[in-house]
Parts: C-alpha cells; sequence; structure tokens
C-alpha cells in the first residue's frame, strides 16, 4: 500500500479490525477494534468505484479500496490491521438457510462431538447436493461455501442453544451458508493477496443486518429485507427467526443517476450529486417536483422488479408483513419513503398490506461507538458487519467451532 505517513505511526491500542464494504458503486472501510463486546469505530474511508464487473479487474479494484483503506488509517491514525472482513454488493455471494432432521437409533445416549460431526456433514453435503441440482446453479458446481451459521437447533422440538451432552430421538438443526462459485473464491484470493491483509472472512451482508434485526426482535422475527444498492437490489426472507433465502435483481441507485444524466445532459458526478441533495431534500421544490416526475418512471420499474421478487420467495403464499429497507437507495423519495405511498404499494399486489421502515445505523447504535456521520442508511451493511464479526468471534461455543471444522473439510 506504499508509504504509510508519519501521523499514521502510532501504537493500535488492541487488536484493529477492517471491514471492507465493497458495494457496485461505491467502497466503504471502516476501522474498528472491540472492547467488552462494543464495537469502537476509530476510522471510516470512502471511495467511488466504476468497474463494470469488478470481479474481472482485481488490481483496479484493489487501488480503488486501498485509496478508501488509507483514508479511514488517516482518520484512525492506526498503521496496522490485524485483518479484514470482505462484503461483497451484486449478489456474487449468495445464502440460505438448510434444514435437516435426524433421527437417532439410541436416544438415551448422550450426543457428543463425534455424533455433533457427523450430523453437520450430512448437513452440509445435502446443502452442496440441493444447490447443485438447481438449473441456475448447476454450471458452477460444486459451490464454495464460505460462511456457516447456527441458526436453529432442536432435541425431540425443543429449543436448545447447544445439542452437545443432551439426549432425545430427535434433532433438527437449520445452518445458514453463504456460498460462492470456485471462481469468485480464486478472486477473493488474489484481492487478498493484492492487499496484503489477513482476510477473516467473505460474509453474506444481509445476514449480518439480519442477526443485528434478530437480537432486537427475538426469534419470532419474520420480515422482509430490502437492500438497495448502485446498481442491484437484494431482497432477503426471514421466517420465524431464519433468514431463509435472498436473491437480486438488477435495478439500483445508479439506474436513478443514469436517468439525470440523460435527462440534464450533465456528468454522472453531477448527477449523482443532484440526487443525493434531491434525497435530503435541499434543493428547490420546483425541482424537487420536477425530478420526481423524471424518476417515476425508473420508480414504476423498481417496484415491478421488487413484486416479482416478492412472487419468487413466497412460502404457501405467505410473506411477512414488515419490510426493512436499507443501503443508498434508501434515502431515494421514490423508495424509503414511497413504500408508504398508496401510488406504489399498488404496484406490489403480492404484498398487499405492510409496514416499513428505513433501517440505518441508529437502529443499533448501541452496539457502536462512532460520530454521528456513521448513521445514514447507505452506513447500515459496513457497521452491521463489524458488529456481527465482533459478536460471532467473542460468543463462539463448541457447536459453532464444530461447524467451523465441518466447512473445511467438505471443501
Amino acid at each position: 500500500m506504499g508509504r504509510i505517513p508519519e501521523l499514521l505511526k502510532k501504537q493500535n491500542p488492541k487488536e484493529t479490525f477492517l471491514v471492507l464494504d465493497i458495494g457496485t458503486r461505491i467502497i466503504k472501510a471502516v476501522i474498528f477494534f472491540v472492547d467488552n463486546g462494543r464495537i469502537i469505530i476509530s476510522g471510516y474511508g470512502r471511495e467511488p468505484q466504476r468497474l463494470v464487473n469488478y470481479t474481472k479487474d482485481v488490481k483496479s479494484l484493489a487501488d480503488f479500496c486501498k485509496i478508501a483503506i488509507l483514508r479511514a488509517q488517516r482518520q484512525a491514525r492506526i498503521k496496522k490491521i490485524d485483518g479484514v472482513i470482505l462484503g461483497f454488493g451484486g449478489g456474487a455471494i449468495k445464502g440460505e438457510t438448510f434444514s435437516q432432521k435426524f433421527f437417532r437409533e439410541d436416544q438415551q445416549k448422550y450426543i457428543d462431538v463425534v455424533e455433533l460431526k457427523n450430523i453437520l456433514q450430512k448437513l452440509q453435503w445435502k446443502a452442496r447436493e440441493e444447490i447443485c441440482r438447481r438449473p441456475e446453479e448447476s454450471i458452477n458446481c460444486p459451490p464454495k461455501l464460505l460462511q456457516s451459521w447456527i441458526c436453529e437447533a432442536r432435541v425431540d422440538g425443543y429449543q436448545v442453544t447447544n445439542p452437545f451432552d443432551f439426549q432425545g430421538k430427535e434433532i433438527l438443526l437449520s445452518v445458514f451458508n453463504s456460498y460462492s462459485t470456485g471462481e469468485f473464491l480464486n478472486f477473493v484470493e488474489e484481492f487478498a493477496a493484492l492487499l496484503r491483509i489477513k482476510v477473516l472472512g467473505a460474509f453474506d451482508e444481509n445476514f449480518a443486518v439480519y442477526q443485528i434485526i434478530l437480537r432486537k426482535k427475538g426469534q419470532n422475527l419474520s420480515a422482509i429485507l430490502v437492500d438497495i444498492g448502485g446498481l442491484s437490489t437484494q431482497v432477503s426472507l426471514v421466517r420465524k427467526g431464519k433468514l431463509e433465502k435472498s436473491i437480486n435483481f438488477g435495478i439500483g441507485g445508479q439506474n436513478f443517476t443514469d436517468v439525470l444524466t440523460k435527462t440534464f445532459g450533465v456528468s454522472e458526478l453531477e448527477a449523482e450529486d443532484i440526487k443525493i441533495k434531491y434525497g435530503k431534500g435541499g434543493l428547490g421544490h420546483g425541482v424537487e417536483r420536477k425530478i420526481a416526475k423524471i424518476f417515476e418512471p425508473i420508480a414504476s420499474l423498481w417496484y415491478e422488479a421488487l413484486n416479482l421478487s416478492f412472487e419468487d420467495i413466497l412460502f404457501k403464499n405467505y410473506l411477512p408483513s414488515d419490510v426493512y429497507v436499507f443501503g443508498g437507495g434508501s434515502l431515494l423519495p421514490e423508495i424509503g419513503e414511497g413504500l408508504a405511498k398508496k401510488k406504489f404499494r399498488e404496484r406490489l399486489s403480492n404484498l398487499p398490506d405492510f409496514g416499513t421502515a428505513i433501517f440505518s445505523p441508529s437502529y443499533f447504535k448501541n452496539s457502536f461507538e462512532g460520530s454521528g456521520e456513521f448513521l445514514s442508511p447507505q452506513d447500515t451493511i459496513p457497521l452491521a458487519l463489524a458488529v456481527s464479526f465482533a459478536t460471532t468471534v467473542e460468543k463462539e461455543n463448541v457447536f459453532e467451532k464444530i461447524l467451523k471444522q465441518t466447512l473445511k473439510i467438505i471443501q
């Protein structure tokens, strides 16, 4: 990353971590450390990127990331980073929950480590096979499982934190797996080598947000999460405390920027600036009315795509009635506020009755310390990744360690 300026030569007080949220249009770098389970944010950097496909130009992506990292380092006055948590936008990483029941021959025997390893290996092999049976995934098989989390464990119908040392006839396990292709994994390895920072994992971004909402709402959480990024929107279904499925469609905030560029004949940077001011209500009433009219066609298209997404994740004609929206695109009145307006709600025939909330870092501000500049919905994902990572590391039990070992075995 080149020479480190003198102002960065400061001793790190604790292990220092970095979150890199690599969006399809903006890269965000957050430097933090953990103090008694609380995230302390010491540095934040952003850098726009305009790569058509960042996985095909890894060197340019790494260069953009280094700029964002250096900005965060300057603010934190920290030189050494102990590890990086990676989040990728655009649907490069997929994720869903896989569940399976296991019946035990000897229900009087206490469940031990060997049995748990065997059960988890069977579940994970079945998950890989299930993914490969899908026509859209078969070309990329076998998938590479990146991270796994225990969502639910039950023994004879009773929910337990860890089934180790329990007795019973039936074990039910639900595991959330984030996965991608072998090609993407090779990209991550090459990218990490260019950054020269130890990679602690490539994580599913919406799962991090889900974990935070789950901790606040409890195990009966049922909701839809909508992350509006630069070039795409990710929709995730949470039902009875489990994040079951995520899908993407290719419309995001950049599409609104492009409309302004073509309509006003301005540069992309100027159009982006107009869009941001419009989202904040910083333009005159007449100008905002004009922009709202210009945005109507692309907003309608976004709602049509959202409605089709709801159709894809329907479970027995049931969808939760709570919708959480976040990401930079949620700042647009057509989306964040628009979900509450009749003319847009009418386009969501697959979800006729629902309540919406813009999910920003202020929702979980008790989990971290940092200035108010980190409270925008576009900062939800990097901060959620930091909080989620810290919580996972500090509270890891024997069961979760076995799951990590299983993940290495089946790759």
